[in-house]
């Protein structure tokens, strides 16, 4: 099975623009619950571009990996387990560990 590259992009892109929006909406209690000023979070009341291009990318790398791993899904031995593992810690976990640390 081959994957529409498109959809992972278009998905990557969505998931980017949802947390951006929820954090915009969200952004004072956000910093009320870390205890520090929105100023400090947003300098010049706004995004620092580092973390917003690293929540994008980290956004494609997981709707890509999710893409990836649909359509490879199959009957499945300990090795090919092992692999799926490290291709859904990756896609997922590290990624979102870099965007929660990133911000």
């Amino acid at each position: 099975m081959t994957i529409a590259w498109w959809v992972p992009l278009v998905a990557g892109v969505v998931a980017w623009m949802v947390g951006g929006a929820w954090y915009g909406v969200l952004g004072a209690r956000w910093a009320a619950a870390t205890e520090q000023p929105l100023e400090t979070l947003r300098p010049g009341g706004r995004q620092p571009p580092g973390p917003m291009a690293l929540s994008f990318i980290a956004d494609l790398v997981m709707a890509t990996s999710l893409a990836y791993v649909i359509a490879r899904a199959g009957p499945v031995t300990v090795g090919q387990g092992l692999r799926w593992a490290l291709v859904a810690w990756i896609g997922f976990v590290a990624t979102s560990l870099i965007v929660n640390n990133g911000f």
